[in-house]
């Protein structure tokens, strides 16, 4: 029996359609205008001058230094004032301040003790039992106390010489060639160890002028 290998032809089909349905458009909705309007009235900011009586000057009321006790003026006359350097007000008719000028102590009219090459300081730490000197009297921390007063002092020296109550409570004017700041009166309130040495009572190291030198060089007067 003959066989026969015929091709055999797959089945035709018909192409396939795919339907994409349609899509509507987005909606957008519109952007709403906003109507123009009209800038605001600016309000000018009302200026006057005020007087402050602690400091003697006068301001523009918009100064930093209007407050505490500043108050308005519309006249400076009879006034004894300044004008602020900052604000710069516009105003006559006032009595110029001047600052008053403040003494500065002075040896004059005392007699030279003499010089000291020891001058050192001590700090209130020194003390275990609070700061009471050999007077009896609480000492003084260095600083700037009115008519002079410098703080009190520590000196054999002097306290042999003079005592602590020469003339109520000893007193000295020291002059220090290297710290002229530290020039004038210090009362004797204690007794160091050694002669010619004198300490300067002091609060603290660091509230020291010559906190870094350590030692300094003075001349007295009493």
């Amino acid at each position: 029996m003959e066989t026969t290998n015929a091709e055999t032809e797959a089945p035709a089909t018909e192409a396939e359609v795919v339907i994409v349905p349609e899509t509507e458009a987005p909606v957008t909705e519109p952007v709403p205008v906003t109507p123009e309007t009209e800038p605001e009235e600016v309000k000018p900011v009302e200026e006057y001058l005020v007087y402050k009586p602690s400091t003697y000057y006068i301001h523009r009321n918009t100064c930093r230094w209007n407050k505490d006790d500043a108050y308005r003026i519309d006249s400076a006359d009879g006034l004894v004032a300044r004008l602020c350097d900052e604000c710069c007000p516009e105003c006559s008719g006032f009595e110029e301040y001047v600052p008053p000028v403040k003494e500065t102590p002075s040896s004059d009219g005392l007699t030279y003790f003499g010089y000291f090459g020891r001058v050192t300081y001590y700090p209130a730490t020194a003390y275990y039992d609070g700061v009471c000197g050999g007077s009896g009297r609480t000492l003084i921390g260095y600083g700037d106390y009115g008519d002079g007063i410098r703080g009190s002092v520590a000196s054999r020296t002097l306290y042999e010489t003079y005592g602590y109550n020469r003339n109520g409570r000893t007193t000295v004017y020291l002059e220090f060639p290297s710290y002229s700041e530290m020039n004038g009166f210090y009362y004797v309130d204690d007794c160091c160890r050694d002669y010619g040495v004198i300490d300067v009572f002091v609060w603290s190291g660091w509230s020291c002028p010559f906190y870094n030198a350590g030692v300094i060089e003075a001349n007295c007067y009493i």
